[in-house]
């Protein structure tokens, strides 16, 4: 995390904020926790299938598909 903040020069409130998104959708179940690669980092793997993705994303107004690796590298 240190390394992110110093690349993206995003400040400490930041940083909590996004880390509280994320545990709210790990205990929503849309996210879930991997095995850690090292002791000081935690992966995490979408429990979503593309359908679920897509309608949370409509319901925002979020374009989705710009973001997906999959679809921006066909």
């Amino acid at each position: 995390m240190a390394i992110y903040t110093s690349i993206c020069h995003r400040n400490s409130s930041t940083i909590r904020s996004i880390l509280s998104q994320v545990e709210t959708l790990v205990n929503l179940k849309y996210l879930d926790r991997t095995i850690c690669s090292s002791i000081d980092s935690v992966k995490y793997k979408c429990l979503l299938n593309f359908k679920q993705i897509m309608i949370i994303a409509k319901s925002i107004k979020f374009e989705i598909i710009r973001y997906l690796y999959d679809f921006n590298n066909l």
